[in-house]
């Protein structure tokens, strides 16, 4: 997006990204809605915190650069803010799953549960891991799931990746600890059964 970038209170990133309203934030740094003035197209801008190491910024654009699937978030573009990496995604509208209220008649869990798999096998066939599935993570939308938040996505099998990256290296635990597999807290590698976990 190159060093054009406005901060999002001037309303328009790079020249063409509209922000309209702050969403929310994490401890990864925050979320904003925007549009894109040209094509009209909702967009959501993720700001990463000053101290958010590089690493999560590019796990998370290097796995939806990949990814082109139904069932996962779409990367638009991507730049830094006043060093501040940011991600422009497309903006998903739906809710946490389950997508209702609880709780739900068994069929339309089954239904879920099923499109939820469909996704899992859709990203892992590419050999990425999600590593952070949790509800707000994954967007029920009509009948389909979406898949969102990459920020700690790593490939099958890399143990040198995981290693780079600060997991399966003793050095550090990533995640929710309340969707997190038992490996994670053993500081081992993890694989596409660490999704099936959570």
């Amino acid at each position: 997006m190159g060093d054009d970038i406005i901060y999002p209170g001037d309303r328009l990133l790079a020249g063409r990204y509209e922000v309209i309203e702050f969403v929310g934030s994490g401890s990864y740094g925050e979320v904003w809605r925007g549009c894109h003035t040209v094509s009209g197209q909702s967009v959501a801008i993720k700001l990463f915190l000053n101290s958010d190491p590089i690493t999560g910024r590019w796990r998370e654009a290097s796995a939806l650069r990949e990814l082109d699937s139904p069932y996962v978030v779409s990367l638009f573009d991507e730049g830094v803010l006043e060093g501040r990496p940011l991600l422009i995604t497309e903006f998903v509208e739906g809710v946490p799953f389950p997508g209702e209220d609880t709780p739900l008649p068994w069929r339309r869990v089954r239904e879920l549960l099923e499109h939820l798999l469909e996704a899992l096998s859709d990203i892992h066939t590419r050999s990425i891991i999600h590593g952070d599935l949790k509800p707000s993570n994954v967007f029920v939308r009509g009948e389909h799931v979406v898949l969102l938040d990459f920020g700690l996505a790593t490939r099958i099998y890399s143990t040198e990746l995981l290693e780079e990256l600060g997991q399966g290296s003793g050095s550090l635990i990533a995640g929710s600890p309340n969707f997190m597999a038992p490996e994670l807290f053993r500081y081992q590698p993890a694989s596409a059964l660490t999704d099936l976990y959570a």
